[in-house]
């Protein structure tokens, strides 16, 4: 409660709350040097040139999903809040209005998200937006990097490295074939998913 940062997702929420709790408990903040936080500074700038301001969708932003966004302006998307109900919004209107503060004032797509989707079908999946969302969701439409808010690591550096994970596989990885049984199932039911003929390395 002594923080302004709600949820430190990503390098720069990261540093702004461990800087917020340094600064109240008066004890000097060495983390900005730390090299762990060095190496993640350049594989963010390596992701930031390759998004290169490519949209990025996030499901449902709650206040964990209100931080991904910001994780995703981050690493060089341009975010969308994707069904933000009228019950988020109040109940984040605070986080909400320190973001807009912060020049983060992101766009909110109440409905037609799905034919939002799907009109960018006529694009490579490697020029496709991103599309933060929970793993059980997912269809196929977009390059997808999958999170649970409520049971993955986000928090931190470690929650950082593993997004950064995410995201790295999901690029190198769109359009390919993926074995999990719930995409299979989709797969079939909603003959939705637009698969690559042959798989990257590497993908599943």
């Amino acid at each position: 409660p002594y923080s302004t940062v709600s949820y430190p997702v990503g390098l720069r929420q990261t540093l702004a709350w461990v800087d917020a709790i340094a600064r109240l408990a008066e004890v000097p903040n060495l983390l900005p040097e730390d090299p762990e936080v060095h190496a993640a500074e350049a594989r963010i700038a390596v992701l930031r040139a390759r998004l290169d301001g490519r949209p990025a969708y996030i499901w449902h932003p709650g206040e964990k999903g209100l931080a991904v966004a910001r994780f995703a302006e981050e690493i060089g998307c341009r975010p969308h809040l994707i069904a933000m109900t009228y019950w988020m919004q109040k109940m984040n209107e605070h986080s909400i209005a320190a973001m807009i503060a912060a020049g983060q004032d992101y766009p909110v797509i109440i409905k037609g998200w799905l034919d939002l989707w799907e009109s960018h079908r006529d694009l490579p999946h490697a020029a496709r937006p991103l599309l933060f969302m929970p793993k059980k969701f997912w269809l196929g439409e977009l390059p997808t990097v999958t999170l649970n808010v409520f049971y993955d690591s986000l928090l931190g550096l470690r929650g950082l490295g593993a997004l950064l994970d995410a995201v790295e596989q999901t690029l190198d990885t769109a359009g390919a074939r993926n074995y999990r049984l719930f995409d299979r199932y989709v797969e079939r039911r909603y003959k939705k998913v637009q698969w690559a003929p042959t798989s990257p390395a590497g993908s599943r």
